[in-house]
């Protein structure tokens, strides 16, 4: 690829009238040799600037593509979509684009590029979207009556609308001098529409017609055909359905988000669920929002815009119906985003499980949390006063919630108050104590040395390993400029003193995941670090051969800095060969945590913040061969300072991200102390009023390391799936009885569920779209996964 992001295939000029579809085929070696993100564009009439791209920035490296061939088929009409003077029979090159996300490489091997008309024999049949006529009509439709008083207030509903209401719908003005004529139209709203962006009224049954949405990612829609506005006060729920018809590589996640706007003008994106839920290509999606995140932030007496956005893919084809507010319980069938209700349902008794349990395997990946009950406060204060360490009922809750791993942080000067003197007893203690009571719930404990590679002396700072310091300035009350000394104050082999203390303290408890040698080093250089890292292992492999030692890199373990700051760690060795990498990752502004400005100023509408922060360090470990783990990560829960809704649709990615990784991590924070910290996830005292980021995170707690890739993770005997690839039935058979099918696309989400308590049983796959899926076959005790491809 030259200048290595482009190359061109010249095909003179070549006629493409008649033809409606183009596939290509693509390989990306892996290793770092090939693309990451590939896109392509066609140029006609011999012009540059009369190139139109697909626009398909498929993310190869993320999608686990390399080393594959990935074909491609595409309608032509998405190009005219982009372009509507483009000249279909005088195409003259075809070029090559690689982005910038993923791999580093720039080798591609393409193939198999030609143009075809659908159904004519000639290439593969695309997998684009049907005809109008052939969608399925969505059924979610509350059982309601039409007109009563307080139970569905239609948008865009036949069933629930009187006969006419919809007739005369309108075309839109995608111009920008809107007008209020036409039914549907919005006056004076412009929302960075074009020319070639285009909303048509398709009858896709009977009786029922759809909205379909041509090169769209962003639709405002006027909520009431007559009225100026809408009452939506009294209704609890906003129902949508919508259908994506892609062409497409299936890999690639689809999502949509709502807006609501007030006549005044004010406007919220929809901060529930929505947002995270990806769209199903060749499926309809239903979708209840509770109306309450929109209060307080719009006028729902008044409201005027609803506007749908679409997300992961640009000026795709859409459809949307049904769309309605209604009151009572959600309807069945549908995406239910978490309620927001002002008196959330709180439980009689406080949640608690103190039962005993079992250790999972050590090497099980799992979703744990931070109890940060003895990080904080005065160094080394007083026990009871200044800090404490987790309480029991801490355990009880996160153990109800089926948490297995607790990061326990505790400060270094706390529990030794001198280098190479005995450990303090009191603190020690009630350390032991907790991890003894976690032992006996079956709860592993990772202990944590939370003190950045410092250790005050008398007023002094010292950093590991490193001949300087700082002292302290009462007047200011700061510490002052660093200070190089002829000695260090604080050595290497202090530290190895500390942690081969606490190993003995320990050697009776047989929860012990890991050593966390210390949380976040700062100042030190990576020489230095590696050095103070090196002795230390090599101390502890003399007492403990089975706990991981876990290494936190530079620049505050930044996940995303890690190749660049922390990259030597590499090279260190542990003859247990048991090392852990532990990065940390915030998705605020500057990524510290602190989250002290709104959401707009944080994140903005940069949403794939967590992926861009959160691969450096998990590429980092897959081509270095290391095992990684995610240590901290937050985001505030609504109704702490500076929340907003929105970090709930963030955190429940960042969630599904790492388990499709396969990465453990450690949620911060939680424990007592921290019932009101900004990003805790602990409940408040009462061990009963949860935070809303757990609602998100328990969906993925108790099955975190059932992997949604190809691995099987138990094979049942004798099991058969054909045919595969599957065009239509697909069929099972086994000599043990299966109690459960499930079928997931490559995002996680269930797309089929049944059960069967059967040996044999067939699966309708005609309904599906083209693309990968994963077959999970469940019977009493064992669980085979397999991939499927739907032709």
């Amino acid at each position: 690829l030259y200048n290595d992001n482009q190359a061109q295939i010249s095909l003179g000029t070549c006629n493409l009238a008649g033809m409606d579809s183009i596939h290509i085929d693509i390989y990306s070696p892996g290793d770092d040799q090939g693309i990451g993100e590939f896109d392509f564009g066609l140029i006609f009439n011999w012009s540059g600037s009369n190139h139109v791209a697909a626009n398909i920035w498929l993310n190869i490296t993320e999608a686990n593509l390399h080393g594959r061939w990935i074909s491609f088929d595409l309608s032509l009409t998405r190009f005219i979509a982009f372009n509507a003077g483009f000249d279909v029979s005088n195409i003259n090159i075809i070029r090559l684009r690689r982005g910038g996300k993923g791999s580093p490489g720039t080798t591609l091997y393409v193939d198999n590029i030609y143009a075809y008309k659908s159904g004519s024999g000639q290439g593969v049949q695309p997998p684009g979207p049907p005809k109008p006529e052939e969608l399925p009509a969505p059924a979610t439709v509350p059982a309601v009556t039409p007109g009563a008083d307080n139970e569905v207030a239609s948008i865009f509903c036949e069933q629930l609308e009187e006969t006419g209401y919809q007739e005369n719908n309108g075309i839109w003005d995608v111009s920008g001098s809107y007008t209020l004529e036409d039914d549907y139209t919005v006056a004076k709203m412009n929302y960075g529409q074009n020319a070639n962006q285009d909303r048509e009224f398709v009858e896709i049954v009977p009786g029922n017609t759809t909205i379909k949405l041509t090169g769209w990612n962003d639709y405002p829609f006027k909520v009431h055909k007559t009225s100026t506005t809408m009452d939506l006060s009294d209704m609890k729920y906003l129902h949508i359905s919508a259908y994506l018809a892609s062409s497409l590589v299936e890999d690639k996640p689809c999502s949509m988000t709502f807006f609501l706007h007030d006549n005044a003008g004010a406007k919220v994106d929809n901060p529930a669920h929505v947002a995270a839920v990806e769209m199903i290509p060749g499926q309809w999606v239903s979708i209840s929002i509770p109306l309450c995140y929109f209060k307080d932030k719009v006028d729902l007496a008044n409201v005027y815009v609803l506007r749908p956005r679409v997300g992961g893919y640009s000026s795709m084809n859409v459809y949307i119906d049904n769309i309605f507010a209604y009151n009572g319980t959600p309807i069945a069938g549908t995406i239910v985003a978490a309620d927001c209700s002002d008196t959330p349902i709180v439980p009689e008794d406080p949640i608690q499980n103190s039962e005993s349990g079992t250790l999972p395997p050590r090497e099980t990946k799992m979703l744990g949390v931070n109890l940060a009950s003895a990080s904080g406060g005065t160094n080394p204060g007083i026990l009871g006063t200044n800090y404490r360490y987790p309480k029991n009922e801490d355990l009880y809750y996160f153990n109800a919630k089926g948490m297995k791993l607790i990061r326990l942080p505790f400060r270094w000067k706390r529990i030794q108050s001198e280098p190479d003197g005995a450990l303090v007893a009191a603190d020690v203690n009630a350390m032991h104590a907790v991890v003894k009571e976690a032992e006996r719930l079956g709860m592993w404990v990772m202990l944590d040395m939370h003190d950045y590679l410092e250790y005050t002396r008398n007023d002094t700072l010292f950093e590991v390993g490193v001949a300087g310091c700082r002292t302290w300035r009462a007047a200011t009350n700061s510490w002052g400029a660093w200070k190089a000394l002829d000695y260090t104050g604080i050595t290497k082999e202090h530290f190895a003193n500390a942690w081969t203390r606490l190993v003995d303290a320990f050697a009776d408890c047989s929860n012990i995941w890991g050593y966390d040698l210390m949380n976040e080093p700062k100042g030190v250089d990576i020489n230095t670090l590696c050095e103070n890292y090196q002795t230390v292992i090599n101390a502890i492999r003399e007492k403990d051969m089975e706990a991981y030692v876990v290494l936190e890199g530079k620049s505050y373990a930044s996940a995303v800095n890690w190749p660049s700051v922390s990259d030597e760690l590499k090279n260190l060795t542990d003859p247990a060969n048991r090392l852990i990498y532990q990065a940390h990752c915030y998705f605020d502004n500057d990524a510290s945590g602190v989250y002290d400005a709104g959401y707009d100023a944080e994140v903005g509408s940069n949403f794939n913040v967590y992926k861009q922060r959160l691969d450096p360090f998990i590429n980092w470990c897959a081509a270095n061969g290391k095992t990684g783990m995610i240590g901290e990560f937050g985001v505030p829960y609504n109704g702490a300072a500076n929340s907003d809704p929105r970090y709930m649709v963030l955190i429940d990615s960042v969630f599904s991200y790492l388990k499709q990784k396969q990465v453990t991590a450690t949620y911060w924070c939680g424990g007592a102390f921290y019932e009101t910290y900004h990003i805790t996830i602990s409940p408040d005292k009462d061990y009963k009023t949860e935070k809303s980021t757990m609602a998100v995170m328990e969906k993925y707690i108790r099955d975190y390391d059932q992997m949604t890739g190809i691995e099987a993770l138990h094979t049942m005997p004798s099991i058969s799936v054909y045919p595969n690839p599957v065009t239509a039935m697909l069929h099972v058979r086994s000599e043990s009885e299966i109690k459960r099918i499930r079928i997931l696309n490559p995002a996680g989400q269930i797309v089929h569920e049944a059960q069967t308590n059967a040996s044999r049983l067939s699966v309708d796959m005609s309904r599906f779209a083209q693309g990968i899926y994963l077959l999970q076959l469940i019977s009493d005790n064992r669980t085979t996964i397999q991939k499927i491809v739907k032709k």
